[in-house]
């Protein structure tokens, strides 16, 4: 088994809550969520296409979390021949900044899907690690699913942040 191109999209996520407590109401900014997706890619064998690239979590107040996010993109021959490749997600790193101590912690507990599978970040040793192998494709859709962990509300603004790679591999 041998890598013979990669491409690879780096999936960006921004989160932000806000709420004051003040007399026992609830004051609430708007804030817009949003993924970004930059496509890096500088093989001639497999592209990595999204037509949209941002998305909107929502806070869910009932669950104190951001509802899940689905982003669909498509791996695709460039030559127009089937190939054998690999999708892995070889990054994932996300935090949450209080703007008032401008103090950062890690935000743990997300869980990522690809096409309705556990997909995990390769330096894990959790299920979906080893990514998933399509066989002779010439274009393939895809869906990653991002399911957040909960996340209360404070008394002050929180910025929350992150960065996920997705990896396209041909294997021969």
């Amino acid at each position: 088994m041998g890598i013979k191109a990669i491409s690879t999209a780096v999936i960006i996520t921004s989160l932000s809550a806000y709420s004051v407590l003040v007399q026992a109401a609830v004051i609430e900014s708007i804030f817009s969520p949003q993924v970004t997706i930059f496509k890096s890619s500088v093989s001639d064998a497999l592209e990595i296409i999204a037509k949209k690239n941002n998305f909107i979590a929502q806070y869910d107040e009932s669950k104190h979390a951001f509802k899940p996010i689905s982003i669909p993109f498509e791996v695709r021959s460039r030559k127009g021949t089937p190939i054998n490749y690999r999708l892995t997600l070889p990054l994932s790193q996300h935090f949450c900044k209080n703007t008032v101590t401008k103090s950062i912690t890690p935000l743990t507990g997300l869980q990522f899907w690809l096409d309705g599978q556990p997909l995990a970040p390769v330096a894990s040793s959790l299920p979906g690690n080893r990514g998933y192998l399509f066989e002779k494709q010439v274009k393939n859709n895809h869906i990653i699913g991002i399911q957040y962990p909960p996340q209360p509300q404070t008394n002050v603004e929180q910025q929350c942040y992150g960065i996920l790679g997705v990896q396209a591999e041909i294997e021969l």
